[in-house]
């Protein structure tokens, strides 16, 4: 967590528990889905960078240039790191509650509307 944390970007895979613990550090990241995995890494970020929160480079030829090309870009421009964060804070909800919390909220609500 401390990694994620002192990351001004994280370039790393797209399985379920990665694209969880980067959303809830709340990093811009570049996110590479397993090609092998059919095509569910790729599911997994896809809300993501479908709102701006992450941006997702396909392992397939050519592979190594997009990257480059990607973290140069974002390198000369901070300005778009920070809209990633807070695009990513602003759908994942990272930096506000926790799910223990959001969860507890829900249950005791339940159970006192009930």
């Amino acid at each position: 967590a401390d990694c994620y944390c002192r990351s001004h970007l994280i370039i790393c895979r797209a399985g379920a528990m990665t694209v969880a613990e980067v959303s809830a550090a709340g990093r811009p990241a570049i996110f590479v889905p397993l090609a092998i995995a059919g095509g569910h890494q790729a599911e997994n970020v896809a809300h993501l960078v479908n709102n701006g929160a992450a941006l997702m480079i396909e392992q397939a030829p050519g592979f190594e240039q997009a990257l480059c090309e990607t973290v140069c870009q974002l390198l000369d421009s901070p300005n778009r790191l920070e809209e990633l964060t807070r695009n990513l804070s602003t759908h994942c909800g990272s930096g506000t509650q926790s799910s223990a919390e959001i969860m507890a909220e829900r249950v005791l609500s339940y159970s006192l509307a009930g």
